[in-house]
């Protein structure tokens, strides 16, 4: 080998050895780049999953929040419908009175809602078909001429004055009365 080949085999062998550091030092850098991003991704992933739970526990709560909540509705709407129920029942259970306590229980409305002036007391068709004569005398004792005319009404009467009428029917009735109604109704039933 002559002193060029020496020199130049010197280089090469330098060129190598260089390279060979550079790749060793490339591959560590690397290596040290990959560790710090894995333990990067591996935080991020922890941190994803807490917060994946931490979202999927609110949501289960708003739902089972949401599910009570509609349970109740249902629940109060089913008693409401009861309730309801119950009160159409007791108008019904009025209306399909044999003759003589149905119109013994006018005999009461009527005193409680009587004015103390002369009027007119008017039945539906129904009522006026059925009308007991005692029914008719107690009328005109209060100063109640009985209407021969029917009215529209399912139950009750209509007391006619000449500047008043006072709506004794059975619907009317109900509906002034039915929150208390369905405060009793509920007392008994819940």
């Amino acid at each position: 080998m002559t002193g060029l080949e020496k020199i130049l085999e010197q280089i090469r062998l330098d060129a190598e050895e260089s390279a060979a550091g550079i790749r060793k030092q490339a591959e560590q850098e690397a290596a040290e780049f990959l560790n710090g991003e894995e333990a990067g991704i591996e935080k991020q992933l922890l941190a994803d999953r807490e917060k994946i739970k931490s979202d999927a526990a609110l949501k289960l709560s708003r739902g089972q929040s949401a599910a009570a909540l509609y349970r109740r509705k249902k629940l109060l709407y089913a008693r409401q419908e009861i309730v309801a129920d119950r009160i159409e029942e007791a108008k019904q259970y009025l209306k399909d009175l044999p003759d003589e306590e149905y119109f013994l229980y006018l005999k009461r409305l009527l005193t409680k809602y009587a004015l103390q002036e002369k009027g007119e007391i008017c039945f539906s068709r129904r009522d006026l078909k059925r009308l007991p004569q005692d029914f008719r005398s107690y009328a005109e004792s209060m100063g109640l001429a009985v209407s021969n005319q029917p009215v529209r009404t399912d139950g009750g009467f209509l007391l006619s004055y000449r500047d008043a009428v006072v709506d004794c029917s059975f619907d009317v009735l109900f509906a002034s009365e039915r929150d208390r109604l369905a405060d009793k109704v509920k007392e008994m039933l819940f």
